[in-house]
């Protein structure tokens, strides 16, 4: 049998450049209608931190305030007030 006689053998196998850019063109419109839904869910855990943030500083805030006779703590000194251990309890 001779070789240059039959085509398949001597055709080159692989993808065209229509068919790459085919997929490529797939590939970016999927790209596109899930990357939003990442930085959708990436806003929305930051809020949840927040809230969560919040919550507890308001639970530290109420404890305080059961510890210090029904006193809240005073704005200028909060921070020291809310960080710093007292000999109260």
């Amino acid at each position: 049998m001779n070789i240059l006689a039959n085509p398949r053998i001597n055709k080159k196998t692989g993808f065209t450049l229509i068919e790459i850019l085919v997929v490529v063109l797939i590939l970016a419109i999927l790209a596109a209608i899930v990357v939003p839904q990442f930085t959708d869910a990436a806003d929305e855990a930051n809020l949840n931190s927040l809230k969560m943030n919040l919550h507890r500083i308001r639970q530290q805030i109420e404890l305080y305030r059961q510890e210090h006779n029904g006193q809240y703590p005073a704005v200028d000194k909060f921070e020291d007030q809310m960080t710093l251990s007292s000999n109260r309890f």
